[in-house]
């Protein structure tokens, strides 16, 4: 629920943010009815995560400005752990599988039709591709 979905049923959901919805309403103002709860939660977590996400870019910065990343209140913190804002934005720390694409770099060559006399050589270009996908079956027939 605290993730902006619910598994299971969706009447129990609903339930659950009418219960929210009344003893946040007892606190006192503002008064909201569960739409409204639900759109205050929502933004609230937008705003965290945008935030979290601008800390992240102002790290990644190489500099030539004042250091400007907002701190994350103990609050925040929580609701980003309990939603995982952090993971959102740093990424999960995973090893990846799958072919690894690696660049290769080859020089082409131009050729030309014409050939123009010139005093200067002109200087090849390099080209990066990315190398093929092999899949696994043809790559066992190639080594046998």
């Amino acid at each position: 629920m605290a993730r902006g979905f619910a598994k299971g049923d969706r009447v129990a959901a609903e339930t659950k943010w009418s219960k929210l919805a009344g003893a946040l309403n007892a606190i006192g103002p503002p008064i909201k009815d569960v739409a409204g709860w639900e759109k205050v939660w929502c933004d609230w977590k937008a705003n965290i995560r945008k935030k979290i996400d601008e800390n992240k870019a102002v790290v990644r910065a190489t500099g030539g400005g004042p250091y400007c990343q907002q701190p994350l209140t103990a609050m925040e913190e929580d609701v980003a752990k309990l939603c995982g804002l952090f993971e959102m934005v740093e990424g999960v720390g995973a090893v990846a599988y799958g072919a690894p694409t690696t660049i290769i770099e080859e020089e082409v060559a131009e050729e030309n039709a014409e050939e123009i006399a010139t005093e200067e050589e002109e200087p090849s270009r390099k080209r990066r591709r990315t190398a093929a996908a092999v899949d696994l079956q043809s790559l066992c027939v190639a080594q046998v």
